[in-house]
């Protein structure tokens, strides 16, 4: 009776920890919120290891769709090796219908910062510009309040 009564105690005391964990705050989850569809659909092709997939998606509807796509995500996947997820860094509204989404995407070996400013049309949220790997020092500044 005793021995079953302790796994059960030990099974609680290590689950809580990742039950906590798993929770965000709200306002981190509302933040996510914001991350437009289109961000999203691109993370998923980088995911499948497409990464002129991944900008096709992310620049859909802008001003830059069907221009060439660069290797850069090409050469990231040879060089940190495979997408695995990505930190919400920062979500900035600079306007009610212009954001910038700062996310540290993450690789095997190591993560990059990417920056991406979105603009909502009547269509809905396309992306105006994308730069990875931004300046340290900008980096920095992301997440200090008033900035």
């Amino acid at each position: 009776m005793r021995n079953p009564a302790i796994i059960l105690c030990l099974c609680l005391f290590a689950i809580m920890p990742l039950s906590s964990a798993a929770q965000l705050p709200a306002s981190h989850e509302q933040d996510i919120a914001k991350i437009p569809p289109i961000i999203f659909e691109g993370l998923h092709q980088l995911g499948d290891q497409k990464p002129e997939d991944a900008e096709k998606a992310w620049f859909r509807g802008s001003p830059f769709e069907g221009q060439s796509v660069s290797g850069e995500l090409r050469s990231i996947l040879e060089s940190c090796g495979k997408y695995q997820n990505f930190d919400l860094v920062s979500v900035q509204d600079l306007t009610p219908r212009l954001r910038v989404i700062y996310l540290a995407l993450n690789f095997e070996k190591q993560p990059k910062i990417v920056k991406f400013v979105v603009y909502k049309t009547l269509d809905g949220w396309i992306l105006l510009s994308r730069k990875i790997d931004i300046d340290e020092q900008v980096f920095e500044s992301v997440g200090q309040p008033g900035r």
